[in-house]
């Protein structure tokens, strides 16, 4: 990683350096000329900045102009200042990340460092999920934005799990943030699967459907290889639940291991209702668009059979919500 440092303050630069070069972070000192430039050339993760640069007028357009810039990369901008209240109107408005007040600690320092690479190695995991994603959107076009609505589907049910005592401990925030990201790559092993059967017309035969099928086991084993690659690459753990286990069914009658009940990853049994929902509420080359009532009766007829009862009825709580993005995607 490395961090571009644009100080006015000696003594602000001096600790600054000293800490970059304690964390093994390395940097190079920027100024206000060359600000922009600099940015381009070398794409820091970190943009270090104090007050002087003057916020109100060029380095605000500096900063609005970086982020217009960053197509494929973000950068962290951490500015320290003099007066917390007095800037961080100004740090909402131009797209600073955080700030820190003077005089600063060693530890304090370190913090925001530890927060900035967090932040940073979840804008990469979007970044390359998003790419993964819209690789299978461009192969099946009549899956355009099934998995955007699957992943706010998903939320919904998450977030109205979360208010029973039984799941408040396990969704924490990490469990948000990571079934954000992964819900994504549910249906990634579809890449794998011939034109023939992907994107048939009508009811697909018994040994087409065993075709299909194979979907969960190529996605499981291409985010597998990707994971024994980088381990630390924890989002990944959770991606593999959905992708293998999104078809489990809660009476073990699901595919591809027959798992029954709570032995069904959570995640899975979230996104499995999710994806299930969109895809009866839209349109495919094999089938018409169900309404929402449709839907909404299938899915209660398949209740501690299909789908865990419990998701069911935070399904039912919020159905006006899944409603609304049914009839918002049209004919998709």
């Amino acid at each position: 990683m490395i961090a571009q440092v644009m100080l006015e303050h000696q003594e602000d630069l001096d600790i600054v350096i000293e800490y970059l070069q304690e964390l093994q972070i390395d940097y190079f000192i920027g100024n206000k000329l060359e600000g922009f430039l600099d940015w381009q050339k070398y794409k820091p993760d970190f943009l270090i900045i104090d007050e002087t640069m003057n916020l109100e007028n060029e380095d605000k357009e500096l900063i609005k102009h970086i982020r217009k810039h960053e197509y494929d990369h973000h950068t962290y901008i951490l500015m320290v200042e003099k007066n917390d209240q007095l800037t961080s109107k100004i740090c909402l408005e131009c797209g600073i990340d955080d700030f820190m007040g003077r005089p600063f600690t060693k530890e304090e320092f370190s913090r925001r460092m530890y927060s900035a690479k967090k932040t940073i190695s979840l804008v990469e995991q979007n970044f390359v999920v998003y790419a993964l994603a819209r690789v299978f959107e461009a192969r099946d076009k009549g899956a355009f934005g099934h998995l955007s609505r699957v992943s706010s589907l998903s939320k919904i049910l998450m977030e109205g799990l979360e208010e029973h005592p039984k799941y408040r401990p396990l969704i924490d925030q990490t469990f948000k943030d990571d079934l954000m990201i992964s819900c994504q790559l549910h249906d990634i092993g579809k890449i794998g699967i011939d034109d023939i059967i992907l994107k048939k017309p009508g009811q697909y035969t018994k040994d087409e459907f065993a075709l299909m099928k194979e979907h969960v086991i190529i996605g499981y084993d291409i985010i597998k290889a990707i994971k024994d690659k980088y381990p630390k690459a924890r989002f990944l753990n959770m991606a593999l639940e959905i992708i293998r286990h999104h078809h489990e069914k809660f009476d073990g009658s699901g595919y591809p291991d027959g798992l029954k009940g709570e032995a069904i990853p959570l995640s899975a049994r979230l996104v499995g209702l999710a994806d299930f929902y969109d895809a009866l509420t839209s349109k495919r080359v094999y089938k018409r668009k169900y309404s929402h009532e449709e839907a909404k009766k299938i899915i209660v007829d398949h209740k501690a059979t299909h789908f865990d009862p419990m998701i069911v009825d935070v399904f039912l709580e919020n159905e006006q919500a899944f409603k609304k993005i049914c009839e918002e995607h049209g004919e998709f």
